[in-house]
């Protein structure tokens, strides 16, 4: 069943899976039931890793209304109506989508991006996570503006050193430029050299090699967010495997494969 209010817990919200069971002689014996409450998605869905200040991950129902809490106190709580937008609308169509130009729950410019989580079979829950514009592109902002800066001082102290100075001046540009070129194509792995000169040369090099270093925690930094992405994705396939086999009756399969640490907890539950 999809997550509602239940009475006998004091009208917290609930969602239960059950199935029938029968005897040897096909005999309906009894019914096995499993409650599952909204805080244990809630705690699966709002690990903070990735979603920086603005960022928000919830589960939303075909109603249009949050099946989880918000991971910041006092935004909105379980069956929170969200605000209709082009986004949420497509989102809830069970398509999975990635907006760079949605509107979030708060009114805020957002990038967005949803997943149908099509193994919870009967919810029609799809997950989304958002974060706003202004953060995601405050770190490309940044970056290219020390970009520009770099260049910026690579042209000035190339134009002084043609005119006062020799090849020790040009051939160290050179590698900085070289070092430039390397991060611009990709390629952050790279040794930079004149690092420790006390000039303006050792200046830049150092800017350089501190750009390819934040370049690469960021890249670091993305990767993990995907491959947070398929941990959940492969936690919910594995989850909803389970349902699916306690609503055919199926009563042999525990989920024996251990869950991430932090989601230990949620597969012990269900056991």
């Amino acid at each position: 069943s999809d997550l509602a209010p239940y009475a006998p817990s004091a009208g917290a919200p609930a969602m239960f899976i059950a199935t029938p069971l029968f005897d040897k002689g096909n005999k309906l014996v009894g019914v096995l039931a499993l409650q599952l409450n909204h805080q244990e998605f809630t705690a699966v869905v709002n690990e903070p890793t990735g979603l920086g200040d603005t960022g928000d991950a919830y589960l939303v129902g075909s109603d249009g209304k949050t099946r989880t809490n918000s991971r910041n106190a006092g935004d909105y709580d379980v069956f929170f109506a969200l605000p209709s937008s082009d986004a949420l609308t497509t989102a809830l169509t069970g398509e999975p989508i990635l907006s760079p130009d949605a509107t979030g729950w708060d009114g805020a410019e957002a990038m967005l991006s949803s997943e149908p989580l099509t193994e919870l079979v009967g919810t029609g829950w799809t997950l989304v996570i958002e974060k706003e514009r202004s953060e995601v592109m405050a770190a490309s902002t940044a970056i290219i503006q020390q970009s520009i800066f770099i260049g910026l001082g690579m042209l000035s102290v190339a134009m002084v050193g043609g005119f006062f100075f020799s090849r020790s001046i040009t051939m160290p540009l050179g590698r900085v430029k070289h070092v430039l070129d390397n991060i611009v194509g990709g390629n952050l792995d790279i040794d930079v050299k004149d690092t420790d000169r006390a000039d303006e040369i050792g200046t830049m090099a150092q800017a350089a090699a501190d750009l390819a270093a934040k370049l690469a925690t960021a890249r670091e930094a993305e990767t993990g967010r995907e491959r947070q992405r398929e941990e959940l994705r492969g936690l919910m396939q594995t989850l909803g495997a389970g349902l699916r086999d306690l609503s055919e009756g199926d009563l042999s399969r525990p989920l024996s494969q251990p869950f991430p640490a932090e989601y230990e907890s949620l597969r012990q539950d269900f056991n």
